[in-house]
């Protein structure tokens, strides 16, 4: 399996200069630790089902930042566009550094999972089937299984 291409290292796990302020940025901090829970599942020397786990921690870790921390950025966005974090960035200059950040970091994870995770849990048979199309053995076992 191709684990060249899927590192943090090539996109750089910096999210800014820190000349800018002497601060960091509470929410890219955040990014950034939420990187290092992705770099699990891109190393190819941990067990795949492990790998997996933290794909999946990323996700829901992506998920719930997006509900508290990005959906609070929108709002102080409408309520007062202008106003500051400590570290001196506006509530758009976050959104886009978050944009940026993530883009980078979900292109990443789904790389992991399409290019090796998959491949290598079917290589082990384990196979992903799509919700609806289990046909013949396969749906009247997994009718068994969930009724």
């Amino acid at each position: 399996m191709d684990t060249t291409s899927l590192s943090l290292d090539k996109i750089g796990k910096s999210t800014g200069s820190l000349m800018e302020s002497p601060l960091i940025n509470r929410e890219l901090s955040w990014i950034e630790f939420n990187s290092r829970v992705l770099d699990e599942a891109l190393d190819p020397s941990q067990p795949l089902l492990e790998r997996l786990k933290f794909l999946a921690i990323f996700s829901t870790n992506l998920d719930e930042f997006f509900m508290v921390r990005v959906s609070g950025l929108r709002e102080q966005l409408e309520a007062n566009p202008m106003m500051l974090s400590p570290d001196g960035l506006t509530p758009v200059s976050q959104l886009k550094r978050i944009s940026e950040r993530l883009r980078q970091l979900t292109e990443l994870q789904m790389r992991c999972l399409i290019r090796q995770v998959l491949p290598g849990l079917e290589e082990h048979g384990v196979h992903i089937i799509p919700y609806g199309k289990p046909q013949g053995k396969a749906e009247r076992r997994a009718a068994r299984i969930f009724q």
